[in-house]
């Protein structure tokens, strides 16, 4: 749709002036009765309008004058409309009346011409150069004479000496050219001229030098936008539909990548809260997600890519012909890499976007925070010890998670380690040992009471510190099914030192090897979780 686009403006640019004045007025003169009475409560019925007669006042000296101008072309035209009768062909066409020395400067008439040659119309008596088109109508060709009948009752013999084919269906089925002395003797009116064209340097300048000139003389001036508005709104409405339905294409999938991604962080649930017991904050694990939407949207962006050209090529190898408002050999296609780099900013854009959502979720995979009253650990200060104490560690369990009745899962638990020491906690299923675990390894947060870490209150730390002390300063040793399936035994076992980041990562891996080694699991470092016994 846009190749097509793109085909129509620059062939209308192409073969028509950029700006065109012709002898009429954007708005129709004030008819004597009128002012005379213009202010007057009086309606007048049926009183003649003054006719004038039609023409540019003094054109030729406003070509003289437009020549002037900087970067632009001038060339005068006298337009008619004219019966041509070849045998017993009648057909109603444009007749224009150009002078060709200047008529080159503002048209390509001379390249489209498919046969004879602009400077014939000097050669030969009464020459016409006709539309391709408008020539097969008559079943004329070059150096055949036609007849031409013109509204003013003038009646002239014309020869044919040259065709033209521009590709726009309107000037090539129904315009003629010959000399301008031609078409004023034709239509009666010597010295008129009731067109002038101008071409510029920079065609986007052709709006802004037509309102100028209308405002200088008057006349009707537009600009080959205003000339072809009716097309170029078609176009404005073709583009509406097709980025409607791109977007919407592209809404619907970015909710495929939403679900799929949310289905992702819902089967990873585990993983992740072992990443976070790891070290890992919550902006590390909504990064890993994000960055997934990103790498989706990446690849179908690059799949979209070859798809796209592989189409276009298919489509271009079609033909056939069609005629519209161009005369158009198969499909025209815009090659130009602007329309892979927009489509392909957008498939990325919405698809992190759909990531973004799902990754929160995952960002929030940890154990709940308790709600409530103030923080019952902002009073907590530094105290010298133990490497791990518990004060009177109380965790309550309320809100939707429990019901209408809060649930204590561990009431005033008091409990010192010391360096080296080695303690094992044990009681029956549901006596609150996991839950313990998890206020020690500052998984979760006591409701009540504090956990020292190596002399420093824990309880009221960030997410993100009490993470970093995860990773720099606690270890857990999971069972099988807590590995992260995704990673071998040696990634596995070195994942914290590759957060910390204070190793390279040869000495990570010298490092898991060396500790796999202490256990006899050194052959064991490529196997995945669910190859190890």
């Amino acid at each position: 749709m846009q190749g097509f686009q793109q085909y129509f403006v620059a062939k209308i640019i192409d073969v028509s002036p950029h700006v065109t004045m012709k002898d009429e007025y954007r708005a129709p003169p004030a008819q004597p009765v009128e002012q005379a009475f213009g202010g007057g409560a009086v309606r007048l019925v049926g009183v003649k309008p003054k006719e004038e007669l039609r023409g540019i006042k003094n054109g030729l000296a406003k070509v003289a004058e437009l020549e002037r101008l900087q970067g632009v072309a001038v060339a005068p035209m006298l337009t008619g409309q004219v019966i041509l009768r070849y045998g017993s062909r009648d057909v109603s066409a444009q007749i224009q009346g150009i002078e060709p020395a200047r008529e080159r400067r503002v048209s390509n008439l001379e390249r489209d011409m498919t046969a004879g040659a602009l400077d014939d119309l000097f050669t030969t008596a009464n020459g016409v150069i006709l539309g391709a088109g408008l020539a097969e109508k008559l079943g004329a060709e070059p150096g055949d004479s036609v007849t031409a009948l013109s509204t003013a009752g003038v009646v002239l013999k014309m020869k044919v000496v040259g065709l033209y084919a521009t590709g726009i269906t309107e000037m090539d089925n129904a315009q003629g050219y010959a000399l301008l002395k031609k078409v004023q003797v034709l239509e009666d009116r010597p010295n008129v001229i009731n067109r002038v064209r101008l071409k510029l340097a920079e065609v986007d300048g052709a709006e802004p030098l037509a309102r100028r000139i209308e405002a200088r003389y008057g006349y009707r001036t537009e600009s080959w936008e205003e000339a072809n508005q009716n097309v170029l709104g078609i176009f404005v409405i073709q583009n509406a539909i097709m980025y409607s339905t791109t977007g919407a294409i592209l809404v619907v999938a970015a909710f495929g990548i939403f679900n799929i991604i949310s289905t992702v962080v819902l089967e990873k649930v585990r993983d992740i809260a072992i990443l976070k017991s790891l070290g890992f904050e919550s902006r590390d694990v909504e990064r890993i997600f994000v960055v997934e939407g990103l790498l989706v949207g990446l690849a179908g962006m690059l799949l979209g890519w070859a798809l796209g050209w592989l189409l276009i090529e298919l489509l271009a190898q079609v033909r056939f012909t069609i005629e519209g408002f161009v005369k158009s050999e198969g499909f025209k296609l815009d090659r130009g890499f602007l329309n892979y780099a927009l489509a392909g900013a957008a498939a990325v854009t919405a698809a992190t976007l759909a990531a973004y959502l799902p990754a929160r979720r995952a960002a929030r995979v940890d154990p709940p925070s308790p709600g409530g009253s103030p923080d019952p650990c902002a009073a907590a200060k530094p105290a010298a010890g133990p490497l791990l104490r518990a004060e009177r560690v109380t965790r309550v369990l309320s809100g939707p998670q429990a019901g209408a009745v809060p649930v204590t899962l561990v009431e005033e638990v008091d409990l010192t380690i010391g360096r080296g020491e080695f303690v094992a906690i044990t009681g029956p299923s549901g006596s609150g040992k996991s839950s313990l675990l998890y206020l020690l390894g500052l998984l979760d947060r006591p409701s009540r009471g504090e956990v020292y870490l190596d002399g420093q209150p824990t309880c009221g730390l960030s997410d993100a510190r009490r993470a970093r002390l995860r990773l720099e300063k606690l270890g857990f040793v999971f069972q099988f099914h807590f590995l992260l399936p995704e990673f071998d035994a040696l990634r596995n076992v070195t994942l914290p030192l590759r957060k910390l980041g204070r190793l390279s990562a040869a000495e990570v891996d010298a490092r898991g090897r060396q500790l796999l080694a202490e256990l006899g699991l050194e052959a064991s470092a490529g196997k995945t979780p669910d190859q190890l016994s």
